[in-house]
């Protein structure tokens, strides 16, 4: 039965929108100073093509988008005071196309990747004290 159960197809679909976390990380325990990080937004979505070539293809595609992380300065309640930009992504486009009939289409990889990510912009701001 478990042998059978390897060999058969099996479908996962999967939509789900994630807030990922904000990180606060301070420049030590008693700064008001600060390394922000905003992990985004995480988006799966699941597609299945129907191939005449290739029979059935289950595609998840993933979105990160809104990453960024900054300088920021806190009040006391440890809500920002004021920002300064350091990183700054474009949207992350990921999509895994597994073939779910890999034994009958021999010429075809059973997994692929393909990424695209327009941008990731740095800035590089160094402050001196007078």
């Amino acid at each position: 039965m478990y042998e059978q159960l390897q060999n058969q197809a099996f479908k996962l679909c999967l939509n789900a929108t994630f807030n990922a976390p904000n990180i606060i990380v301070p420049i030590n325990s008693s700064s008001n100073e600060a390394l922000f990080i905003d992990l985004g937004k995480l988006i799966l979505q699941t597609n299945f093509i129907d191939d005449t070539n290739k029979l059935l293809i289950e595609q998840q595609h993933i979105i990160i988008e809104n990453v960024l992380a900054s300088r920021v300065k806190l009040t006391k309640i440890n809500e920002i005071q004021s920002e300064i930009i350091l990183l700054e992504c474009e949207q992350l486009q990921m999509d895994i196309n597994r073939l779910l009939y890999h034994e009958k289409v021999k010429n075809e990889p059973y997994l692929s990747i393909k990424m695209h990510w327009d941008l990731i912009h740095v800035r590089y701001l160094r402050i001196t004290k007078n």
